[in-house]
């Protein structure tokens, strides 16, 4: 689950044009995490939440 989540972090930042710098200027979450998360270590929901919200996206387009 961990994989299906870096992806979505990562296409969503890429989607909304931002460097891992510009996601962590505009989320607060640092740069070494959001790139520790990119790269399949699990963030917790509510660091996901904000990391999406930041590339104006919601969680709850990518529940099922």
């Amino acid at each position: 689950m961990a994989l299906k989540y870096a992806k979505i972090i990562y296409d969503c930042r890429k989607a909304s044009n931002m460097t891992q710098t510009d996601l962590q200027d505009k989320s607060g979450i640092s740069r070494n995490s959001i790139s520790r998360y990119e790269n399949g270590a699990a963030p917790p929901i509510d660091v996901l939440e904000i990391l999406l919200d930041a590339c104006g996206y919601e969680l709850k387009v990518f529940k099922k």
